[in-house]
């Protein structure tokens, strides 16, 4: 599973039906960002085989394929069986990914309002918290 450290509200549920997608089999990479983006910026996710990275890994040869994970995986759709992960349930359209100041600000503030909420939340609930929070 790979989850990027700008996501640091990335949705246990996403996660869960993710992996879920993945066990059913037959693909060696889930992804809701390849070919086309199915969740905001700040919930992506890519559910890889071992073997997959272990096929990559040997056949790299270009350093700019070992500067990240998944890319060579992505320009070898022929090689590789990938399946775009289209989650149920809420959508959201906002990012939540944390690349300036200004994010982890909004974040931060995410957070604060979760933690003064006593009910278990998910990150749709988070940014319904936020919406209520900022009215």
């Amino acid at each position: 599973m790979r989850v990027c450290a700008d996501s640091p509200l990335i949705d246990p549920a996403l996660v869960e039906a993710a992996i879920a997608d993945f066990l059913r089999g037959d693909v060696d990479l889930v992804t809701n960002t390849y070919p086309q983006r199915t969740a905001p910026h700040g919930q992506s996710i890519e559910v890889v085989s071992a073997d997959a990275l272990r096929t990559a890994v040997e056949r790299q040869r270009r350093k700019t394929d070992r500067e990240h994970v998944t890319p060579y995986l992505y320009s070898h759709p022929t090689v590789f069986r990938i399946r775009n992960f289209l989650p149920d349930g809420d959508a959201w359209a906002e990012s939540t990914a944390v690349d300036l100041e200004e994010d982890l600000a909004r974040v931060e503030a995410i957070l604060l309002e979760s933690a003064r909420s006593s009910a278990r939340t998910g990150t749709s609930d988070l940014l319904r918290l936020a919406e209520q929070d900022a009215a």
